[in-house]
């Protein structure tokens, strides 16, 4: 279920990303992407593994003319270097691919100009980047697993891909943060300290936390028959290594990591470009889609994931930090796999 939600998160990307290439700059888009965005979608839903690698090579060379075309455009004559161009403001990167982004003001269009162009081409060249390296490691993994038996267990496999998940997109959100800003990468995540530290950002988010997986175990408790879903039936083995991994990634890695990713870069980068109610909406949902196919045939546990996922988003727009989100993601997460846990048995 996991491969199907990813399909349909990577076409709905290569569609909108799509749509932002034609509209920033028609004449290059016609030349070297060729497809329109529909086009694109379709191919991509029809033969994913070939047409988003290819997708991203277009892109490339799509990114990489328009920054020459700019760089035409603001000296007057092509025949002149960039370096001699005079005002170093208005100069473009070397290496447009290297930075994913594009100056605003290196990006004229007179006829539809989009100052959120550049932060939009960052975004998603860091989600598109992220499920191709997904993709190619979970074919790896399967390919390691037929050899060395020690690695096909279900939750060994859902412990490692997670882990490799969440490390590679912080990569790449690194990467891109430090080429497009001197802000700093803790700070452009809106990993910072507010007003009130103690009681907005440890005091009331662990209060939430707590009662948050208080309640929801209850509910899962309390249903006389309990559905199976690929977590749980992951969960059924006894390997201490996968159980290990699974404790550490719940417990330690991922409340900080995933907070980061979501509530962090791509809720700062969403608010930006589309305001603060579209970006609790789209985050929320993008964050418990990233569960359901662990949860799939659990609907109960899908719908309250859905609701963490909206109190976690909201403690984000109301503090402006990601702090608070992450204690109440940690005591979430401590609260439902080990207090509770103990205490009823």
């Amino acid at each position: 279920m996991d491969g199907y939600i990813g399909l349909l998160v990577v076409i709905f990307i290569i569609c909108m990303d799509a749509r932002a290439l034609r509209q920033e700059a028609e004449d290059v888009y016609s030349d070297i992407m060729k497809y329109s965005p529909r086009t694109w979608t379709i191919l991509t839903l029809l033969l994913f593994i070939f047409v988003a690698p290819w997708y991203y090579y277009r892109r490339y060379k799509f990114l990489k003319a328009l920054g020459s075309k700019t760089h035409e455009n603001l000296s007057g004559d092509k025949n002149i270097p960039v370096e001699e161009i005079g005002d170093p403001e208005h100069t473009m990167p070397a290496n447009l691919m290297d930075s994913e982004i594009l100056t605003t003001s290196g990006l004229p269009n007179p006829a539809k100009p989009n100052p959120f162009f550049p932060l939009i081409i960052e975004a998603n060249g860091v989600a598109m980047k992220w499920f191709l390296a997904l993709n190619a490691v979970s074919l790896l993994y399967l390919a390691f697993a037929q050899v060395f038996q020690v690695l096909n267990t279900k939750l060994l496999q859902f412990a490692i891909m997670s882990e490799f998940s969440t490390g590679v997109i912080i990569y790449f959100i690194y990467r891109a943060i430090k080429i497009r800003t001197e802000e700093g990468f803790w700070r452009s995540l809106s990993f910072k300290k507010g007003n009130l530290f103690f009681v907005k950002s440890l005091l009331v988010p662990g209060t939430i936390g707590l009662i948050l997986a208080t309640v929801n175990f209850w509910i899962l408790k309390s249903r006389q028959t309990e559905p199976s879903s690929p977590l749980e039936q992951a969960l059924e083995g006894r390997n201490p290594l996968s159980w290990s991994l699974f404790l550490g990634i719940a417990l330690l890695t991922a409340p900080f990591l995933e907070e980061l990713i979501f509530r962090g870069y791509f809720f700062s980068a969403i608010q930006r470009i589309k305001g603060t109610t579209f970006a609790i909406g789209s985050i929320t949902f993008l964050f418990a889609l990233s569960h359901v196919g662990q949860l799939w045939g659990n609907w109960i546990a899908i719908l309250l994931i859905f609701g963490l996922a909206l109190c976690l988003t909201l403690l984000r727009a109301w503090s402006g930090s990601t702090v608070p989100g992450i204690v109440t993601h940690y005591a979430y997460n401590t609260s439902l796999v080990l207090i509770l846990p103990a205490l009823a048995l």
